[in-house]
């Protein structure tokens, strides 16, 4: 009898362990001092310190992409036509 209630406490122990564990720390990468509190001048800096980041794209950066990638396919289904 005793196994099983050890088994239960072993096991509780772990999930509780798991449910509240600390969340990952999320590291900064440096601050950014605004030079006005207004809307626009605070969404102006939020943008280009975005597409700073690696691994983002903007709108015009991604149809940019999607032409080239597009056009691509042409060339090699034309490529496959001819041959």
């Amino acid at each position: 009898m005793n196994r099983p209630k050890l088994l239960l406490s072993a096991a509780f122990f772990l999930i509780a362990t798991f449910a509240f564990a600390a969340p990952p720390e999320i590291k900064l990468q440096r601050w950014v001092s605004l030079s006005s509190d207004s809307r626009d001048a605070v969404r102006e800096t939020i943008l280009s310190e975005v597409d700073k980041r690696e691994g983002f794209s903007t709108l015009s950066k991604q149809k940019a992409n999607l032409k080239a990638v597009e056009e691509e396919k042409v060339k090699q289904y034309l490529r496959r036509k001819h041959l």
